[in-house]
């Protein structure tokens, strides 16, 4: 920001550093209280550089944190592990530094713990398997899921063959509402819906 602070870019870079904007939306000064108010992105880039032009930037207690910080001690470390200029110059000796390791170790376990786990499917394998037409069913009564797939000619009659396909039956001849209907045509008589059972 130091060396930055008047260029034409940096109040877009500071929006986006701040919020992801793109520096279009103002920046909220004390949002919650009723003196607050709201600042284009380039007067907040002029401020700064204000503030930091005049050592104003940084509390005194920031200050004093950061008054043990070396630069040249940095830059060296960094150089050692491999960081030269903010760029990598040899990745083998920054993937061997055992700080480097243990950053990356713990990024991965992190985001191992953030994964989600997979719920464990229902195991399916006593449930009835019944074919009519192109839809398979697995098990018996009302559907939960239904789930369309792709499969190749010779997937599609491998299942043919392995699921030979169930006709509609009536369970009860008393009782036509326990009928299956899937392979039933419908017929209307006056309005009203009717199968024609004896084509099952």
């Amino acid at each position: 920001m130091k060396k930055h602070g008047r260029e034409k870019d940096t109040a877009a870079w500071l929006a986006h550093e701040f919020d992801g904007g793109d520096g279009k939306t103002l920046f909220a000064v004390r949002p919650e209280s009723p003196n607050g108010t709201a600042l284009p992105w380039p007067k907040v880039q002029r401020r700064i550089a204000q503030l930091i032009k005049e050592e104003r930037f940084y509390t005194q207690a920031e200050q004093d944190n950061l008054d043990d910080v070396d630069p040249i001690a940095i830059r060296e470390t960094l150089a050692q592990r491999g960081i030269v200029d903010g760029q990598v110059v040899n990745p083998e000796k920054l993937d061997s530094d055992p700080f480097v390791q243990q950053v990356m170790a713990d990024a991965q376990r992190i985001a191992a713990e953030e994964t989600p786990e997979q719920p464990t499917p229902p195991d399916l394998s006593d449930q009835p398997i019944t074919r009519t037409g192109d839809t398979i069913t697995i098990g018996n009564g009302e559907p939960v899921h239904e789930i369309d797939i792709t499969v190749s000619d010779e997937e599609y009659e491998a299942i043919r063959q392995t699921i030979p396909e169930e006709k509609a039956y009536l369970a009860n001849r008393k009782n036509v509402g326990a009928l299956e209907i899937s392979n039933a045509p419908t017929v209307y008589i006056r309005g009203k819906k009717y199968h024609d059972t004896t084509k099952c």
